[in-house]
């Protein structure tokens, strides 16, 4: 439970990973995510934001906004929104994130595995 070096750490691999992928790659946008979590909770609440925000554009531009992976990018703003006093934009992005986990998450998932029930439920 130590959110500033935590905060600090991330911060080291945002810049690793800003150097390996460059600035549009969905994994730099799980760091910035990540990071801005951790700044938030180490107590730079707007910076926290400002970094998760940077994130969910990242995964908005590159998987898409209909995607799983962006929800639950969503879903982590959405409660750093709601630690921060913002209930109610905070349950809008809640609400849209799970309408997309729940409606799209098994069709627009990268990587995804296949599960028994749709082997024998084609």
């Amino acid at each position: 439970h130590d959110y500033v070096k935590a905060a600090a750490a991330y911060e080291l691999a945002l810049d690793d990973c800003l150097t390996s992928y460059g600035d549009q790659h969905p994994l730099t946008a799980w760091i910035y995510i990540l990071a801005g979590r951790s700044a938030f909770d180490a107590g730079s609440a707007q910076a926290g934001l400002v970094q998760m925000r940077t994130g969910l554009r990242i995964l908005r531009d590159t998987v898409g906004s209909e995607n799983a992976e962006y929800a639950s990018g969503e879903l982590a703003y959405s409660v750093a929104l709601q630690k921060n006093g913002r209930q109610a934009e905070a349950g809008e992005i809640r609400a849209d994130a799970m309408r997309v986990l729940t409606t799209r998450s098994h069709s627009s998932c990268a990587n995804c595995t296949v599960s028994v029930w749709s082997l024998r439920n084609p």
